[in-house]
């Protein structure tokens, strides 16, 4: 039977548990067969009953009674309190017994209280995932679906589970689909799908999936589980950069390259490409020196030291440099150059004739800072991703280890994050994080770092501690700030809070997942001890 809870009242369940012993004694009378041994007969089931229904106050109430009755009124002689060898020993038989059953049972309904508590949690940690998480049985039956799937798709979850599932996928996508998961096999277990779906708003929203599967000793499918992660913005930024990709090779290809001949780095011809690409007017550079091209003396003498000594050696030289423009523009062009044949005063030997070609590649320079900036920030808040945290705390830990200091990681999780987004939508949600991404940048000190690393989930580092408490002003800010209310764009207030978990380096670990993990138990704790506060990772044993 299940273990029942402990009743708030104090006083009926040892009402309850005499009238258990009392019923006891009486059947103890009506089935007396006058065997001292057996004087407990009846009363093990009210004490082992009461421990079920009262916990262990009531339990010892009924088996301090019941010894008393039973000592008294079944034991040999009868009725008297005079002790005897078979009197004393049932006695504490039962007494044994009784308690040691009792204390079984408390440890039962300790041991099935953490456990509910923790299916409880762990329900509520799956629930609260920002993630998309779905689990299929072998005949493709939901077996589990979380509420992000279901908000996603619109679905009910009773509706859903047990059901064969249906796929909300078009027709081609889905075929796509099928091939993927055709992949799967006992050595080949998980597989990464990108697809695009219609969401319950009615807006497209482009998944990664990351499907695994389990299968059995034939090597059949017994389960599949599929997470998947919102990549929407990530893919159309992805989609943009492909484009700019594309533009930028069609403009190489198709644009005529600047091409300059040279006689002691003085203009003796230009093409056309080459004057509209520094803004010159025609023939305006002919006869002048290439100085005007260069932002300062020492870059232009920089090209003659290196450059010249190339092409001298019988050698081509190319490089990518910083020029200017007539209207003091700086721009980047990919430089080459090489000597051409010539006699006398414009032989290879000395800085003669030369042949230069110029490429502006200033859009792919900051193609390139564009795509490192994404490549190592969170697109929504600016503020660095987990690649880029990963890297500062690795740096971090270096450093700890050379000035033996510390370092402190605090793994933050918005309470409250996931009622606005229910509520407002998720543009007010995104409102919210970029300002609490703002607000903790201006809280941490300047060396710190403060990274999102998915969903309403940041991570700081403050590296070069002396001890503890040194982090303690940057998390009681931290806690402060993000309660401050955040104003949406529609003018409503709302309010989250923070749960942090904090690891020490090298006192909880010393390498960047293992200290993000030991952070992540501590914010477990913070959220299971309140919530809006700060807990410390326990020490390893």
């Amino acid at each position: 039977m299940p273990l029942s809870p402990r009743p708030p009242w104090p006083v009926l369940p040892y009402l309850v548990a005499t009238g258990l012993v009392y019923a006891a004694w009486l059947l103890r009378w009506l089935i007396d067969s006058g065997d001292v041994p057996q004087a407990y007969l009846t009363f093990y089931p009210a004490a082992i009953v009461t421990f079920l229904l009262f916990g262990r106050g009531p339990g010892l109430w009924a088996v301090g009674l019941s010894a008393l009755l039973g000592y008294y009124y079944f034991g040999s002689p009868r009725s008297i309190w005079e002790p005897s060898v078979g009197r004393v020993g049932a006695t504490l038989l039962f007494v044994l017994m009784t308690l040691g059953i009792g204390t079984l049972i408390e440890n039962l309904r300790r041991a099935n209280g953490e456990l509910a508590g923790a299916r409880d949690e762990l329900r509520r940690v799956l629930h609260d995932q920002s993630d998309v998480i779905l689990r299929l049985d072998a005949e493709q039956r939901v077996r589990y679906i979380n509420d992000a799937a279901c908000a996603l798709l619109g679905l009910r979850r009773e509706a859903v589970l047990g059901q064969v599932w249906q796929s909300p996928l078009r027709a081609g996508d889905r075929q796509a689909v099928d091939v993927e998961l055709a992949r799967l096999s006992p050595e080949n277990p998980e597989v990464s799908i990108e697809v695009p779906l219609l969401a319950a708003d009615g807006r497209r929203r482009w998944l990664q999936f990351r499907v695994h599967a389990e299968f059995d000793a034939q090597g059949r499918v017994t389960s599949r589980q599929a997470v998947g992660r919102d990549i929407t913005e990530p893919h159309a930024l992805r989609q943009q950069l492909q484009r700019l990709n594309r533009e930028q090779e069609a403009m190489l290809d198709n644009e005529l390259i600047g091409i300059v001949k040279l006689r002691d780095r003085r203009v003796v011809w230009k093409n056309r490409a080459f004057e509209a690409m520094f803004g010159f007017e025609p023939g305006e550079l002919v006869g002048q020196s290439t100085r005007r091209l260069y932002p300062d003396d020492d870059a232009f003498d920089e090209i003659g030291r290196t450059g010249y000594v190339a092409l001298r050696e019988g050698r081509t030289w190319r490089q990518q440099v910083r020029m200017c423009r007539r209207d003091g523009t700086l721009v980047w062009v990919d430089l080459s150059g090489m000597a051409l044949p010539g006699h006398g005063e414009d032989g290879v030997g000395s800085e003669g004739l030369s042949l230069w070609m110029f490429i502006d590649v200033t859009p792919m320079k900051q193609h390139q800072a564009q795509v490192e900036h994404i490549a190592f920030h969170d697109s929504l808040t600016g503020l660095p991703n987990r690649l880029l945290l990963a890297d500062r705390l690795l740096m971090a830990i270096h450093r700890a280890d050379r000035d033996e200091r510390l370092v402190a990681v605090c793994y933050l999780d918005l309470d409250g994050f996931k009622a606005v987004n229910d509520q407002h939508g998720h543009e007010a949600g995104d409102t919210v994080l970029r300002v609490i991404a703002d607000r903790l940048q201006q809280t941490v000190r300047a060396g710190d770092t403060v990274a999102r690393i998915g969903g309403d989930e940041f991570v700081m580092v403050l590296p070069d501690l002396i001890d503890l408490s040194e982090c303690q002003p940057v998390i009681e800010r931290t806690l402060s700030v993000v309660r401050e209310p955040v104003l949406l764009p529609g003018g409503v207030r709302v309010q989250v809070g923070t749960s942090i978990g904090l690891a020490l380096h090298p006192m909880h670990a010393s390498s960047v997942a293992a200290l993000l993990r030991h952070a992540d138990v501590g914010l477990i704790r913070a959220k299971a001890e309140g919530r809006n506060c700060m807990r410390l990772a326990p020490l390893p044993a």
